[in-house]
């Protein structure tokens, strides 16, 4: 007759580290998650850079566009 109360204490426990565990992995999963966010945005800008520089490096390289070459630089950079 005593087994069946171990297996209880031992499901009550498990049910307590579970929760536990719960508890003390969601602020790392949150933190995993944020990062995860913070990489695919990077990665989105370097695809729009990539792209953009690509259609500069086509057009206004190899077709001599010399008036674009400023899309090419930030505002504050001096093209000469």
């Amino acid at each position: 007759m005593n087994a069946p109360k171990v297996q209880k204490k031992a499901c009550a426990g498990s049910g307590a580290l579970l929760a536990l565990a719960t508890f003390v992995m969601l602020p790392a999963l949150a933190s995993a998650q944020s990062e995860l966010e913070k990489y695919k945005m990077a990665e989105s800008i370097a695809t729009q850079h990539i792209a953009t520089f690509d259609n500069l490096d086509f057009d206004v390289f190899t077709n001599q566009k010399w008036d674009r070459l400023k899309e090419s630089h930030a505002k504050d950079i001096v093209v000469h």
